[in-house]
């Protein structure tokens, strides 16, 4: 009976991946015998597994997700104007006017991506790639100190137990995305599985930060020429939640030229998202806007 138990500890702690082979994991310790290619998600102790809870929670292909959240709109609300002029600027400005009310939209949305996988069960590795610059210049015209909102999110970061990596352009972001925490390329279980970018967004490129009308992008052209397929996993899954994602412009969408590059199975936006109802759960408006495809789970689409 004992050599039976033993026997279903050890298939339960099989590691298998389809990029990095195997990791063995000794049943009478309850220990990986290598370090979780993962790093310290399950905690300081890098030879345990699943949190020591091998009956409820299972890690059979060593994820890694990659979670974005581009930068806002660094004029502050109170410079907006009267309402006559928030609302031209709503129609000429949108992107600006509608996310950006709320300093933390994007930092919203991250946050409970992050938690609902982890209450999920999840245990795979989980990256969060945060732009800064307009975060802290944003705090600054709302009247606080320099890092109060970059401060803000490390503690979000250290609470939910994620890996907070900083970006300032689109030339960070791409090699954030190739490259592990040490900058090398990503190997095995370093590689992505899931990608979730939140992010303002135009057909045909999405912003990684936004200075009151000016803004960075990670372009379709960007996105060929910079990122590479083999920072991605075999059949991994990517979801781009910025605006017009998969809007079509010169034949060709974010989405698409993503998909393409990455070999990740995408869904991207056509038209605007609305993250003024709720920033936790953002979801397409209803003008015509819709997902392409709808990605597991999405939140329903938002009438306005």
């Amino acid at each position: 009976m004992k050599n039976l138990f033993l026997g279903l500890l050890l298939v339960a702690g099989w590691l298998t991946t389809s990029t990095s082979g195997s990791a063995y994991y000794d049943p009478e310790t309850g220990t990986f015998l290598t370090r979780d290619p993962a790093g310290f998600i399950d905690g300081p102790n890098v030879y345990t597994y699943v949190r020591q809870n091998p009956w409820t929670k299972f890690d059979p292909e060593g994820l890694n997700e990659v979670v974005v959240s581009g930068g806002i709109d660094t004029t502050s609300p109170k410079t907006w104007g009267s309402f006559f002029a928030r609302q031209l600027r709503n129609r000429f400005d949108f992107e600006g006017m509608v996310h950006d009310v709320k300093w933390s939209n994007f930092i919203d949305a991250a946050e409970a991506n992050i938690q609902n996988r982890q209450k999920a069960g999840d245990t795979q590795k989980i990256e969060w790639d945060v732009q800064k610059s307009t975060y802290e210049t944003r705090a600054v015209a709302d009247g606080l100190s320099k890092d109060a909102y970059t401060k803000q999110i490390e503690q979000k970061a250290k609470a939910d137990s994620v890996d907070l990596r900083w970006y300032n352009d689109s030339k960070e972001l791409i090699k954030d995305i190739n490259t592990n925490e040490q900058g090398k390329p990503r190997q095995g279980d370093e590689k992505i599985s899931d990608y979730t970018q939140y992010s303002h967004g135009y057909p045909g490129k999405m912003a990684t930060d936004y200075n009151g009308g000016t803004e960075q992008s990670l372009t379709t052209g960007d996105i060929k020429a910079g990122v590479q397929r083999s920072a991605f996993q075999d059949k991994s899954t990517s979801e781009l939640y910025p605006c017009n994602s998969a809007s079509m412009v010169n034949k060709e969408s974010v989405k698409e030229m993503w998909q393409a590059t990455t070999g990740s199975t995408t869904a991207g936006v056509v038209g605007r998202m609305d993250y003024a109802s709720d920033s936790r759960h953002p979801a397409p408006t209803a003008a015509g806007a819709h997902w392409d495809p709808a990605p597991p789970n999405a939140p329903p689409q938002k009438n306005l």
